[in-house]
């Protein structure tokens, strides 16, 4: 008896034609689906988006009417884009404290055997400080300020501040008055009773000197602060009796010193939108 041929087994699921025609189906959908989802964008979130990728909002100009969507008008012609928009921010802060740094040095090397080094210059990522010696500006035990001095403050302001403020790259100026360890007289200096009204009255008398010839400083950017000699330059060097080289630990201590603190709200942070600080 013959055998019967065996059936041949056909194999579950669509034809192989149907299953790629489904598969562009479904993306043709998706695209779609992702038109329409972008035809109604919020401004705010589009800028915000915009800031985070290029570090500007103001890259491309969009119509901020809350009645109007990106998807019905579309992007307007875009303005010519800024040379700094794509470099580093912070390539301007470290030119800044390169310049200052550069200012220093000349003054050093100008300045007289008696005067010494009478500027140094401490920088880092959120501040700079440029530090005098107080015996530039006073007198031991005094606060008011040497006029014969006063050319060197206005060295200190067009060559250091100056720029900063014109450039927008200072958040804040802060004016510190330190002592050395000696005991105060208040006898001999009348009002002052010890190291600490005397570092808060010399920062303030630069300040106010600030205010009453450099209108161009704003106001609201000075701040002043007196340390006494609780904040020595090197840390916890404050030259003892029995320290053979306490005269010039001493002559470094008292000093005033200017805090060139940093815009990161304009130099990190770009913004479209620009109080006392004063405390002793």
């Amino acid at each position: 008896m013959a055998r019967k041929k065996k059936e041949e087994s056909s194999s579950g699921g669509c034809p192989a034609w149907l299953a790629t025609y489904g598969d562009m189906v479904t993306l043709v959908l998706t695209f779609f689906v992702l038109l329409y989802s972008m035809s109604t964008v919020d401004i705010e979130k589009w800028k915000g988006l915009v800031m985070a990728l290029n570090g500007s909002p103001d890259i491309f100009t969009v119509i901020d009417n809350p009645t109007v969507s990106l998807g019905n008008t579309g992007l307007q012609d875009p303005p010519e884009i800024p040379e700094d928009v794509f470099t580093d921010p912070t390539d301007e802060w470290k030119e800044f404290i390169e310049n200052l740094v550069g200012a220093a040095e000349d003054i050093n090397e100008g300045a007289d055997g008696e005067s010494m080094q009478i500027i140094n210059i401490e920088p880092d990522d959120l501040k700079v400080i440029v530090r005098y010696d107080s015996d530039v500006f006073f007198e031991t035990a005094s606060d008011e300020l040497r006029p014969e001095f006063y050319p060197a403050i206005e060295q200190l302001i067009d060559d250091f501040i100056m720029p900063g403020v014109r450039d927008d790259l200072l958040q804040e100026i802060e004016i510190q008055g330190h002592a050395d360890i000696r005991p105060f007289n208040p006898i001999q200096a009348g009002a002052l009773r010890d190291n600490w009204g005397l570092s808060g009255a010399r920062a303030a008398a630069v300040l106010r000197h600030f205010e009453d010839n450099y209108p161009a400083i704003p106001l609201d950017m000075l701040k002043m602060a007196g340390y006494g000699d609780t904040r020595p330059v090197e840390a916890g060097v404050f030259g003892e009796y029995d320290d053979p080289n306490r005269e010039e630990i001493w002559r470094q201590n008292r000093r005033v010193e200017f805090v060139l603190w940093k815009n990161v709200e304009i130099i990190e942070a770009p913004s479209e939108d620009g109080g006392d600080t004063t405390n002793t």
